[in-house]
């Protein structure tokens, strides 16, 4: 098997002929997978990217940064949640509305070899994040009378699993026509001198090429075509890892509705001034997410009167767009973001490197740069305790026990609201997302009879 003439002199255009050090002392097969691999790369955006690393790119370039206003769920009448609520539903009804989630990530950093979506984290009752999610979107689908379909985002390294440990738990109850699996792109990685890595001699340093990187994969998946097939106007936009995620919550869904906008955000306040997160503002341009760096340490102490952020409002990962978001960003590239990071490598000798400190560049899409394209965006301020418990490391904040904390913590909340525990009752339990997708349908029972129809497990 030989190079293809084309692609040599496409190697020695960009001084990438050392992606072929190993080429004599590969099997076919693997020549076959590495020149694969080689093909589908564009050399040229990749060292234009690699030679622009160091530029401030996307929305927040043009500065001029603005608090983004946004309404307070708890200020709002029960009549006013009531109407959103009722918007909602003749949206579900009507198949509108469909849930994206993001879950290219693998569990290594909390010790699960497997996709994160498939992390039992040691609730009462065993559930896994992909069957927590399920759920609670065939809670809605039985309220509302049609299924909602579910678009998962995997990635290159857990594509093959994720399907498999839907289609080995049955899909959690759901059909498996309403799932829409696709996977996220990937971009080389490139070393310090310019030079795209090989992660082993028949195979690249590839890497994902962000969350912003969604809005083409789902397009070149055939996901955005069967969204619009299935008539689907708001899309409900998230990530795995939150452990309490209100996916295609109602009340958010009736509010980004009525709003008229094009993207909605439930925001959350920050904990203090100085909480690592990004928060959403208005630019010129129109709103979008500013990173902790992003803001000056001015800014991020200013308060009003009542001693209020006026820099407030953090990002959720959580957005809920209309259709024509997702077909634009499909349709006109973001900016690529770089990241100095740590990537194992393969030397020309055949050894592999696990590099201990940043030894290449990485370019990522990230999604909130579309934002600005639309507008002002609708944002709803809502209780951390209710909506975000994210699960990113193995202990200490936003890990597992967190998780389960804030996840019991809640439902047994709701049954003493509904007054099925006395508050003081020291027990906790988990709900079933099955049978309370929030609160609901608890009022008038007891323990007993939740126990006995496995409603909720004991912690």
């Amino acid at each position: 098997m030989h190079v293809p003439e084309e692609l040599l002199a496409r190697l020695r255009e960009h001084r990438q002929e050392h992606l072929l050090a190993h080429w004599d002392n590969l099997e076919d097969p693997e020549r076959e997978h590495l020149l694969g691999e080689l093909e589908e790369v564009d050399f040229a955006k990749i060292l234009s990217l690699y030679g622009r690393r160091k530029e401030r790119v996307g929305a927040l370039a043009a500065h001029n940064l603005r608090p983004l206003d946004f309404l307070k769920l708890a200020d709002q009448s029960a009549s006013q949640i009531s109407r959103w609520e009722r918007t909602a539903a003749g949206e579900f009804r009507a198949g509108r509305v469909a849930a994206l989630l993001v879950a290219g990530g693998q569990g290594t950093r909390l010790g699960h070899n497997g996709p994160k979506g498939s992390f039992p984290f040691a609730i009462p009752s065993g559930r896994t994040l992909f069957e927590l999610q399920a759920l609670r979107l065939l809670n809605l689908g039985r309220r509302f009378g049609k299924p909602v379909p579910w678009l998962v985002m995997t990635s290159p390294i857990n594509d093959a699993d994720t399907r498999a440990f839907f289609a080995e738990h049955g899909f959690f109850g759901l059909d498996p026509k309403d799932v829409f699996f696709f996977s996220q792109g990937q971009l080389p990685a490139v070393g310090e001198d310019g030079r795209l890595l090989l992660e082993a001699p028949d195979q690249l340093a590839l890497v994902p090429d962000g969350n912003g990187g969604v809005f083409a994969a789902l397009a070149r998946s055939g996901g955005l075509d069967w969204l619009k097939a299935r008539g689907v106007k708001s899309v409900f936009l998230y990530s795995v890892d939150n452990a309490i995620v209100r996916v295609c919550d109602p009340a958010l869904l009736g509010f980004h509705v009525e709003s008229g906008k094009a993207v909605t955000c439930p925001v959350v306040r920050k904990a203090g001034p100085g909480e690592r997160v990004g928060i959403f503002v208005d630019t010129d341009e129109g709103s979008c997410v500013a990173e902790y760096s992003d803001i000056s340490e001015e800014m991020r102490n200013a308060a009003d009167e009542r001693g209020h952020l006026l820099y407030d409002g953090a990002n959720l990962a959580i957005h809920v767009l209309d259709v024509g978001v997702l077909q634009d960003a499909a349709e006109q590239a973001l900016p690529y973001h770089s990241a100095f990071k740590r990537v194992p490598w393969c030397r020309e000798d055949g050894t592999i490197v696990l590099p201990e400190k940043e030894n290449a560049w990485k370019f990522e899409q990230f999604m909130f740069d579309v934002f600005p394209r639309f507008g002002k965006m609708a944002a709803l301020e809502v209780e951390r305790s209710d909506w975000f418990s994210p699960i990113k490391n193995s202990s200490g904040n936003d890990s597992p026990a967190t998780a389960i904390r804030m996840m019991l913590d809640l439902h047994s909340r709701w049954l003493v609201e509904a007054g099925v525990l006395a508050p003081d009752d020291p027990r906790k339990f988990e709900i079933s997302p099955l049978w309370s997708y929030a609160g609901e349908n608890l009022r008038g029972r007891t323990i007993s009879e939740l126990l006995e129809k496995g409603a909720v497990v004991q912690a």
